[in-house]
């Protein structure tokens, strides 16, 4: 696992609101539902994947927060 995954299970829905509620008036219900479910697609398989990693595998993963 990466810190490019981590930051993504977090982001991805983060982004996917901020991309639906600033260009929702220009994409339409339709496409901001299919960018809201696509981002949210996104975080669960990479958090289905981090699980593997660390629950499976007995894997420890830190994520340095700069504090």
């Amino acid at each position: 696992m990466s810190y490019f995954m981590a930051m993504s299970i977090i982001l991805l829905p983060l982004f996917s609101f901020f991309v639906s509620s600033l260009f929702g008036r220009f994409i339409g219900k339709k496409g901001s539902a299919i960018i809201a479910v696509f981002f949210m697609a996104c975080a669960i398989v990479l958090s289905l994947i981090s699980f593997f990693y660390i629950a499976l595998r007995n894997d420890c993963y830190y994520v340095d927060l700069g504090m």
